[in-house]
């Protein structure tokens, strides 16, 4: 059973009292305890920064991927005949497209039969086949019904992508589910196939399905060196337009290339590759023709391109069948079992979707690196407005507008080192874009804060595009540069960050262990006040119980000696 404290009750230093000595005792506590809050504020906008600071060394890193400044749209004309997926080797320039027809899958109608559900009361093997050759068979039963076949072969587990089958107008109708110029049939194992007759099938059925330009013939290999040198000519109604320089290491696409890039050609005749066929295009009026000639006194150069005959050509080559048919600047393509088209121009696949005539003009396509840039602008300010908050001052008279990390020299330096790293010349690129002012970002303000020009950016592409990418993604560009500086900082191991943070987190780690030593010796003080405090009753209590002892006695005196 635990004793009554009656501590005061004689001395009048009772509890109360000890508190607010105790409480005087504890005024250090107060200090340390500031201390740690100001030390996890430091750690944690640190902490923040190195947050910041991480995400715009992944938006840098974006940066690095040389495919980004190859990029290539497409535009088109008319909407809703031809959609198409660019690969950055596609080669730049314009594509008439005429759909004649889309690719169709064949379709086997059997005739209308009595019952769909109805026993057929055949038995046997049922081959489907696909231009004479059988795909897979099923195994029909006496009770099987139309609808049982149906089932049958959609769910044959060999029947992979060959043909769905249906029931329309209580007709059995089967459908290769690839397009193109195919026969369907029905063959059993009765000899005089009295299944495929109680289906309604004995025989199959089919579906179906112009340019001025030079055209080439078709070359083996679009990327292989022709081992030709000498001048090119590029005649337009006989008269030499401008001429190219060939070199023996040249392909056809290098041909294309020097064409489409030299300066004398202003736009007057376009070159691509369709089919592995060299195709120049007449861009100006109609009724020119164009030819090609060369200073070998052979024209070895014009036949290593495939063009040894002046061509003025319009194909309009029709034949029976599903397969799709189209012109691509006047080259017929009919051999396609499909309506997607990526083995006729390189870097391009085409999806046809509907019959007409279009123009798809393929060119760079700067909106996925403008974005990325944009992001790296954005996150940089982002960043810099954030230090510069933490680092601040603040107003004079007003506590709460200091800055968390104010007078801090590390995120001073890490401030002044950024925004020079940003501004200055990127050294040991041999291109002439070397500052990213060049392309369009720039200061705008005393702070600091980052703008991004996206017509100066496009402006200097177009004239400059392997300057930009070196620029950016050379070993010692910008955005190594960049993103090795920011390194420093955030590096797990060993950045400036990480010790900052390793840092406090140690000073708050000694300080709390301060705070428990010293709470100990706040808990043993107490109980010594304590301690003395009620010894200090204690004795009082005796020396009162005395004092009454000695009063009683006198008085006992007293009346003695009286009487």
């Amino acid at each position: 059973m635990s004793s009554i404290n009656f501590l005061g009750s004689y001395s009048g230093i009772d509890q109360t009292m000890v508190d607010q000595l105790m409480a005087a005792e504890k005024m250090p506590l107060n200090s340390m305890n500031t201390k740690i809050q100001t030390y996890t504020t430091e750690k944690d906008a640190w902490k923040d920064i190195n947050t910041r600071l991480s995400s715009l060394s992944t938006k840098i890193n974006d940066l690095k991927d040389e495919d980004l400044f190859s990029a290539k749209k497409f535009t088109s004309s008319v909407s809703g005949i031809v959609s198409a997926s660019v690969d950055n080797d596609a080669i730049e320039g314009s594509y008439d497209i005429v759909v004649s027809k889309l690719a169709k899958s064949t379709t086997l109608v059997g005739d209308r039969v009595s019952s769909t559900d109805g026993d057929l009361n055949k038995s046997g093997t049922l081959n489907i086949n696909i231009d004479g050759t059988s795909k897979f068979s099923i195994t029909v039963v006496a009770t099987d019904s139309l609808n049982d076949i149906v089932t049958k072969i959609n769910e044959s587990g060999d029947n992979s992508s060959v043909v769905s089958a249906s029931i329309i107008d209580s007709r059995l109708v089967l459908k290769s589910v690839e397009a193109g110029n195919k026969t369907i049939s029905l063959i059993d194992n009765s000899n005089i196939n009295t299944i495929a007759d109680s289906l309604g099938m004995s025989v199959a059925t089919q579906g179906t399905v112009g340019y001025n330009s030079l055209i080439g013939n078709q070359v083996a290999e679009s990327t292989t060196e022709m081992s030709q040198v000498g001048q090119l000519n590029i005649n337009i109604d006989g008269t030499t337009k401008f001429s190219i320089n060939v070199e023996v290491t040249d392909s056809l696409e290098n041909i294309v290339t020097k064409i489409n890039d030299d300066l004398n050609n202003g736009g007057s005749v376009s070159a691509s590759i369709i089919d592995s066929r060299l195709v120049l295009k007449n861009m100006g009026s109609d009724g020119k023709t164009i030819s090609l000639s060369d200073d070998t006194g052979s024209d070895s150069i014009v036949d290593s391109v495939g063009m040894n005959i002046e061509q003025n050509k319009t194909d309009n080559v029709s034949r029976k069948g599903n397969n799709s048919e189209f012109t691509i600047n006047g080259i017929s393509v009919t051999d396609k079992a499909t309506n997607s088209i990526d083995d006729v121009v390189e870097g391009l696949t085409f999806n046809l979707t509907s019959e007409g005539t279009t123009k798809l003009t393929v060119s760079k396509d700067y909106s996925s690196i403008e974005s990325k840039i944009q992001s790296v602008v954005d996150q940089y300010n982002s960043t810099l407005t954030f230090m510069q908050q933490k680092s601040s001052s603040g107003t004079v008279g007003v506590a709460s507008s200091k800055g968390s990390l104010s007078g801090d020299s590390a995120l001073q330096r890490l401030v002044s080192n950024l925004r020079t790293t940003i501004s200055d010349t990127v050294s040991g690129l041999t291109g002439d874009v070397k500052t990213a002012s060049t392309i369009g970002i720039k200061t705008i303000d005393n702070y600091g804060t980052l703008s991004f020009d996206k017509t100066t950016f496009e402006s200097v592409m177009a004239s400059n595009a392997e300057g930009v990418k070196d620029f950016f993604t050379n070993t010692n560009g910008f955005a190594k540069k960049l993103d090795s500086f920011v390194d420093t900082y955030i590096d797990s191991t060993d950045g400036l960050i990480t010790y900052k943070q390793t840092s406090l987190q140690s000073m708050i780690d000694t300080t709390n262990d301060k705070i428990d030593a010293f709470n100990l010796r706040m808990e043993s003080r107490e109980a010594y006040y304590i301690k003395i405090f009620a010894s200090l009753d204690s004795y009082m209590a005796k020396a009162e119980s005395t004092t009454s002892w000695l009063t009683s006695q006198m008085g006992a005196m007293n009346n003695s000696s009286s009487n």
